[in-house]
C-alpha cells in the first residue's frame, strides 16, 4: 500500500517549467520589495540578482521536496514488499521441504 499511494503520487507529479519558476521568483522578490516599505531603499543591482537566484532555488526546492518524499517513501515501500514476498516464499518452501 505505501508503494501504491506513493508510486501514484510520483506519476501524479508535475514538474515546474523554468519560466514558472522564474515568474514565481519574481513574484515572491516583488513581494518581498513591497513587504520592506518606502522608507527602505530598494534592493537594486547584483544584490537584487543574488536574492533572485536564492529566491529561484528555493521556489525549486519547494517544490520538489514532495516528489524527494514519495519518491524515498515509494522505494521504501517496495523494499518492505520484497522483504515481505520473500519471507513468505522461505516459509512456504521450509513447511514443504522441511
Amino acid at each position: 500500500m505505501l508503494a501504491a499511494y506513493n508510486g501514484y503520487s510520483l506519476w501524479q507529479h508535475q514538474p515546474l517549467t523554468s519560466a514558472q519558476i522564474e515568474r514565481e521568483a519574481r513574484q515572491q522578490l516583488e513581494a518581498l520589495e513591497e513587504r520592506r516599505g518606502p522608507h527602505l531603499s530598494p534592493i537594486q543591482g547584483e544584490r537584487r540578482q543574488q536574492l533572485l537566484d536564492r529566491i529561484r532555488a528555493e521556489v525549486e526546492g519547494v517544490h520538489e521536496q514532495p516528489y524527494r518524499d514519495a519518491s524515498r517513501w515509494f522505494f521504501l515501500g517496495l523494499g518492505c514488499l520484497i522483504i515481505g514476498l520473500g519471507h513468505r516464499i522461505a516459509g512456504a518452501l521450509q513447511q514443504r521441504y522441511f
